[in-house]
C-alpha cells in the first residue's frame, strides 16, 4: 500500500553533527561553534515543528566546560569562532531555541552530557534545515577542530 505523502507522517529521527571548532583557547562568551547548517530537521510534510527530546553532546577533548547550543531557522551571523558572542537584532531574531549543556559525565579521555525529556519546540523557517551554534559558558578551554558531537532526537510534527 503506498503511502500518502500529502499526510504528516511521523518521522522522528536523531541528527548527528560534529561542531567545527577553532583551535586556540576559547573564554567565556566567545562563540565556540559559529551556526552550522543541519539539513533535514524539519519534515517538509505536517507543521514544520519539531520538538527536540533528547542531546547526547559528546567532548573528545576531555574540557568538560559549560556550553549554550543555540538553534537558528536561517543562516545567522553572531560573531566569529573564538570572538564574542554579538549577534545583531536581524540575527538574533533567527534564533529558535536554546539549551544549556551542563552536567559533564567523565569518561576518562573524553567527557559527555546526556539530556533527556528537554521538550524544545522549534518551527522551521523557509527551509527544512536548523543551524546549530555553540557559546561557551565557562573557563578557557581548548578544542581540536571536530571536538564536540551532539546526537539530536526529535519528534517531528
Amino acid at each position: 500500500m503506498p503511502v500518502n505523502l500529502t499526510t504528516p507522517v511521523s518521522l522522528d529521527t536523531v541528527h548527528s553533527v560534529t561542531l567545527s571548532l577553532d583551535t586556540n583557547a576559547y573564554a567565556s562568551g566567545d562563540v565556540l561553534a559559529a551556526p552550522q547548517e543541519v539539513t533535514g530537521f524539519f519534515s517538509p510534510y505536517g507543521s514544520g515543528v519539531v520538538i527536540v527530546k533528547s542531546i547526547l553532546t559528546t567532548d573528545l577533548d576531555d574540557q568538560g566546560q559549560n556550553l549554550d547550543l543555540l538553534f537558528f531557522n536561517a543562516a545567522a551571523s553572531i560573531g566569529a569562532e573564538n570572538a564574542a558572542f554579538a549577534p545583531d537584532d536581524t540575527n538574533a531574531a533567527y534564533l529558535i531555541g536554546a539549551f544549556p549543556v551542563t552536567g559533564w559525565v567523565d569518561a576518562v579521555n573524553s567527557q559527555y552530557s546526556m539530556d533527556t525529556g528537554i521538550d524544545l519546540m522549534m518551527q522551521r523557517g523557509s527551509t527544512n534545515s536548523v543551524w546549530v551554534a555553540a557559546v561557551c559558558r565557562e573557563g578557557t578551554p581548548t578544542y581540536t577542530a571536530s571536538g564536540i558531537t551532539l546526537k539530536i532526537g526529535v519528534e517531528r510534527r
